[in-house]
């Protein structure tokens, strides 16, 4: 017969087992996608949350705010941007692969809280949640350009 300390021993290694194998699992998940994630994603994308990341935009589906985007865009981000999204200077092109797979929420994290080490101001405390989703909208909506 066996003693019940036995069992629970054995039952902890198990326990420890289990648990080290689907750490195992979990952490090789990580390793295949976070590189590709990381590497399609522009340097600011790597300061969100997974929760912000997967913010949907409320506004998707109304068709006033691109229009609506378009006009606050030229208003508080064209100067640094480009009227056409290109970019000027050091500020970069909105028109890139990487933006366009952006998320809605990983941009209206950047146009909520900026990226100050970078020199662009955040909106939050300029403009409402829903204009900032209307800039989303409009950034969303622009196509891909070639580069220069």
């Amino acid at each position: 017969m066996e003693s019940s300390g036995g069992h629970a021993a054995r039952s902890g290694r198990r326990l420890r087992a289990q648990l080290a194998a689907s750490f195992l699992v979990l952490s090789a998940a990580l390793a295949l996608s976070t590189p590709a994630v990381a590497a399609s994603l522009p340097g600011w994308a790597k300061h969100l949350s997974a929760a912000d990341s997967a913010l949907a935009n409320p506004l998707a589906n109304d068709t006033t705010a691109i229009p609506a985007g378009q006009k606050l865009y030229g208003e508080k981000c064209a100067r640094c941007h480009g009227a056409d999204a290109l970019g000027k200077g050091h500020h970069p092109s909105l028109r890139t692969e990487q933006m366009h797979d952006a998320t809605p929420g990983d941009i209206f994290w950047m146009v909520t809280h900026g990226a100050h080490w970078r020199g662009m101001p955040g909106f939050a405390k300029k403009l409402t949640d829903s204009q900032r989703w209307q800039i989303v909208s409009y950034v969303k909506s622009l196509s891909v350009a070639e580069k220069k």
